[in-house]
């Protein structure tokens, strides 16, 4: 029995001299730099379709009103007309925007135009105040050129062959554009692949399901890495994933260079969520509010901010 135990114990030895050794050594990134990932602790803010709930979705004016509240990171769709052209839209059906009905797919650029896409937006009082006016519908192109700077979670929603050829189209504006690690593509797991594998620009990508299900088991075992397929540098959450993303293998995934994004992040709760949860970043319809927790909580963590500001402010 004793003899037993001694061989037990250097089995165990042996497995944790292992661990130890594979965990020393540092595992290949994902990507060399990654956009996505915060430099300080600061939350990264990317606002949902413009500026989400507090402007008509996916036009110019949401998108210069979400950069006057500092946002730098923009999460869209694109749909692709008939004539290919990659237009901002969450859905491909004018009706969700303008007065208008049928597929954004199913006309030319020209034809939809001069539509009003803030037709159909209503205030918090039920009133649609841009009835009265034309804010067109913004192509790729139109805001990688107003925003060159910023940083792009983008979602194709199309399918099939017109989906694929969506993705050809946009993964030739962002090298245009020089865009490529200020990129990453989430959606379909089958344009991503395709984006991935049948493109010729390195943009970031989140995982297909598969992987992120390997990933994590690997990282149950403490094997992070030997994950060696690498193929995903982004990764967006809900607050219904708290169970499945746990603080460890979030840490994980940063160690590997991989952002991690919560979306719906809408209010004061899921805001502390997402702090807690130490993501990078959060995608948001309501990015005045989450701009405004995000500089309380710098106000209260070095109250010397507030201070300089009260005496700055006395001085002009």
């Amino acid at each position: 029995m004793l003899k037993f135990l001694k061989r037990f114990g250097k089995i165990i030895l042996f497995i944790a001299i292992a661990l130890l050794l594979i965990n020393v050594f540092p595992a290949n990134d994902a990507i060399a730099v990654n956009a996505f990932i915060k430099d300080d602790s600061k939350l990264l803010v990317a606002s949902q379709s413009g500026c989400g709930n507090d402007y008509p979705n996916n036009v110019m004016a949401a998108f210069n009103a979400a950069a006057s509240y500092g946002i730098m990171n923009f999460s869209i769709g694109v749909v692709m007309t008939a004539d290919e052209k990659l237009i901002i839209a969450d859905t491909d059906d004018l009706s969700a925007y303008t007065s208008s009905s049928g597929k954004i797919s199913e006309f030319n650029y020209d034809q939809i135009n001069m539509l009003n896409f803030a037709y159909t937006y209503q205030d918090t009082s039920g009133n649609h105040p841009y009835r009265s006016q034309v804010l067109p519908c913004v192509t790729v192109n139109d805001l990688f050129g107003s925003f060159p700077y910023s940083n792009f979670i983008i979602q194709i929603n199309m399918q099939g062959d017109a989906g694929k050829r969506a993705a050809v189209l946009l993964c030739e504006l962002i090298r245009e554009n020089d865009l490529s690690t200020r990129v990453t593509i989430i959606g379909d797991e089958t344009i991503t692949d395709y984006v991935r594998t049948q493109t010729n620009v390195n943009v970031l990508t989140a995982p297909l399901d598969r992987e992120l299900a390997s990933y994590k088991h690997f990282h149950s075992v403490l094997l992070d890495h030997l994950y060696l397929n690498m193929d995903f540098q982004y990764v967006q959450i809900s607050s219904n994933d708290v169970n499945y993303f746990t603080n460890s293998l979030i840490r994980s995934l940063h160690a590997r260079n991989v952002s991690v994004f919560m979306s719906d992040v809408n209010d004061e709760a899921s805001y502390d969520l997402a702090k807690k949860m130490d993501v990078d970043g959060v995608v948001t319809d309501k990015p005045d509010l989450i701009k405004q927790l995000i500089a309380t909580d710098a106000e209260l963590t070095d109250p010397s901010n507030s201070d300089q500001t009260t005496t700055t402010d006395s001085g002009k």
